[in-house]
């Protein structure tokens, strides 16, 4: 991790902890907790940011619907390098994409966090290897367990099997917004697989509490 990449994480998560706010990221399947918070960015406000801006532990803090809201959409939504948007869906090679959602930020620009379904209908197993948008600086993926979070170089899809990223899983972190999103936008996020390639996928922002298929 670069050194100004920690000192963004640093400063945003001391940011969010002098304003009495939490960062939008994701939550626990149990539900909403109380006040708004997402579970993993409660955790993610409470990773303390030593001097420098670095993260203790080396972490790092840190998905199908329509836009709703009056939002602008970025970007063209093509799919690159093969991968072809068909019925509302994404694919590339023998893999297909999901259910894709931006949560919006509990702090208007603030870091945000990803979440999508990668089926893998062949025989052979891939890797989600990158993540890139011209709407943000840096996406990166992410573990997540009850207390802590881990930066991973990438997040492995098996074969005949599905890659799931969800609150309080697997994720995306999103930082250094090009432009605050809003509700009803669509976010255009290239997928690069380590054998299928790349494939373009449009992720709608929702409101915080959304989850798919409410």
């Amino acid at each position: 991790m670069t050194f100004r990449r920690r000192a963004l994480i640093g400063a945003a998560v001391a940011a969010v902890l002098s304003a009495g706010t939490i960062v939008a990221g994701c939550s626990s399947d149990s539900g909403n907790p109380a006040g708004g918070q997402d579970a993993d960015s409660a955790r993610a406000a409470s990773v303390s940011a030593p001097a420098g801006g670095a993260m203790a532990g080396g972490g790092s803090v840190a998905g199908d619907g329509s836009a709703a809201g009056g939002g602008s959409s970025a970007g063209g939504g093509s799919a690159a390098g093969g991968g072809s948007a068909a019925g509302g869906g994404f694919s590339v090679g023998q893999l297909s994409v999901s259910d894709p959602y931006v949560p919006l930020p509990a702090t208007p620009g603030g870091m945000g966090a990803g979440y999508l379904t990668v089926r893998n209908d062949g025989g052979e197993a891939d890797e989600l290897v990158k993540v890139t948008s011209p709407a943000a600086d840096s996406i990166t993926l992410h573990s997540s367990s009850e207390s802590t979070m881990k930066e991973l170089t990438g997040l492995p899809v098996p074969p005949h099997g599905t890659l799931q990223l969800a609150r309080g899983g697997n994720h995306m972190m999103i930082m250094g917004w090009r432009q605050p999103p809003a509700l009803g936008d669509e976010l255009e996020l290239t997928l690069t697989f380590a054998k299928s390639g790349t494939v373009v996928v449009k992720m709608p922002v929702k409101p915080l509490t959304w989850r798919p298929g409410s």
